[in-house]
């Protein structure tokens, strides 16, 4: 069965996103193996990435490279990600 969304860890309040589109997602492949010698498949089985990780998949970075944002910058930058996906879809 083919996923439509990918799930974000650590949102407990749900202050942010509980998901996001799977299509976002799925292109990093490689950074979730990357950063984590696990597939985006396995990730979701085991709840998803936190913000934090999800920005490190989808910008193409390591773990290391984004733990000085906050949690208010790391959901801008997923959101930027989705709405850059979302608008290169409609062209």
């Amino acid at each position: 069965m083919k996923r439509l969304v990918f799930p974000v860890l650590g949102d407990r309040d749900r202050k942010f996103m509980l998901t996001i589109p799977w299509e976002v997602i799925a292109p990093c492949e490689h950074w979730a193996q990357q950063n984590h010698s696990q597939s985006l498949e396995r990730l979701a089985e085991r709840g998803g990435l936190c913000l934090l990780e999800m920005v490190a998949v989808l910008e193409g970075r390591r773990w290391r490279d984004v733990q000085h944002l906050t949690i208010l910058e790391a959901f801008e930058r997923v959101n930027q990600a989705i709405a850059r996906y979302w608008e290169e879809k409609v062209r």
